[in-house]
């Protein structure tokens, strides 16, 4: 009978938006024609407005150097239009993916493998307890005793050459009720920095695939909102419509910046944790339970402040290009902790 591989989640949602983006960037050039003629209809509207200003009014010179002002208006929007799936697209997302790479040492953002990695961390934390438990030792403590040569008997334990002695089933039971308290809030902290782990590369991945998705919208969408350049009572839709392409190129270069300081802080200190509290149990059981879940409940609130700070990446996006600073903190509640960071940190506020 074969077996039949499992189906990782992780490939399913990468092949599920893939598709999504291969679709949109399909549709890239749906509008162009349409954006030729309204860069046609605004021309000849503007130009007879101008000959019109020139017959009631008059004023020549006035009246050429705003003809020239929009003949290269009109030679801009051609520009844009003629290489929009191509000369335009790769300005405005192939640069911001450069930029993203060069954020990370060269590296092109990927959200599978970042997605595996903080899987890789979050699974690392129980793991190391599986391990723990699979490999018992007890190393003796207390004054080491004479052998008969006179020298000191060798205490017996994981570093020692002698057989780890295990405890017997009504001490390891007596271990096992004096530090339940302790050992329930290590595994609270556990499921706590596991979830918070998952959930910032969730968040990275829904930011950095809602970037793409906004920017295939602001390339569908664009070649009807960029002809309005020319008309100078319609500029704003030109405007907002580069203000939103550049903020949704910010989104996956800001979160792979926020990643890529928090994961490569994060992730080695985290090994270097579970490492000490691997050498830790092998030295002393209750020590191991009275300091594990300080070590857990550390590596708990980073990566809650991972999490959040990984909310925020469309947030900082926008403040990047409104020139607003300040973050708001709802998420943190309207009671005292909420109310307390607020007024610890001037540069937090709500809305």
């Amino acid at each position: 009978m074969s077996s039949v591989a499992p189906i990782s989640p992780i490939n399913v949602l990468n092949s599920i938006f893939q598709t999504m983006q291969s679709i949109a960037s399909g549709l890239y050039g749906t509008f162009i024609s349409d954006g030729y003629e309204i860069l046609q209809d605004l021309s000849l509207f503007m130009i007879a407005w101008l000959l019109l200003n020139w017959i009631l009014v008059g004023g020549l010179p006035e009246i050429m150097s705003k003809g020239l002002a929009l003949l290269i208006k009109a030679a801009f929007i051609m520009f844009l239009l003629s290489g929009w799936t191509t000369s335009t697209h790769v300005f405005f997302v192939n640069n911001m993916e450069q930029v993203a790479s060069q954020v990370s040492g060269g590296t092109p953002p990927n959200a599978q493998v970042v997605m595996q990695t903080v899987w890789s961390g979050a699974i690392g934390m129980f793991q190391t307890t599986r391990n723990t438990a699979a490999n018992p030792c007890l190393t003796v403590t207390g004054a080491a005793v004479p052998n008969a040569s006179g020298g000191a008997a060798a205490p017996s334990g994981c570093n020692s050459t002698a057989a780890p002695t295990e405890p017997g089933i009504w001490s390891a039971i007596g271990t096992w009720v004096k530090n339940f308290p302790l050992i329930l809030l290590t595994l609270v902290f556990k499921i706590i920095a596991a979830i918070a782990l998952l959930l910032m590369g969730g968040v990275y991945v829904l930011v950095v695939q809602m970037g793409s998705i906004l920017l295939s919208v602001a390339f569908i969408l664009g070649p009807i909102l960029v002809p309005w350049y020319l008309l100078p009572a319609t500029e704003f839709l030109f405007d907002g419509w580069l203000r939103f392409t550049i903020v949704a190129g910010l989104y996956k270069v800001v979160a792979w910046l926020l990643v890529t300081i928090v994961i490569g802080g994060v992730l080695p200190a985290l090994t270097a944790l579970l490492n000490g509290i691997t050498s830790a149990v092998s030295t002393n059981t209750d020590d191991y339970y009275g300091s594990a879940y300080l070590t857990y409940m550390a590596v708990a609130f980073v990566a809650c402040v991972g999490a959040y700070m990984m909310k925020l990446a469309p947030t900082i996006a926008s403040g990047l290009i409104s020139g607003q600073g300040r973050l708001n903190t709802d998420g943190f509640g309207k009671g005292l902790v909420g109310r307390g960071i607020s007024n610890l940190i001037p540069g937090l506020g709500g809305k």
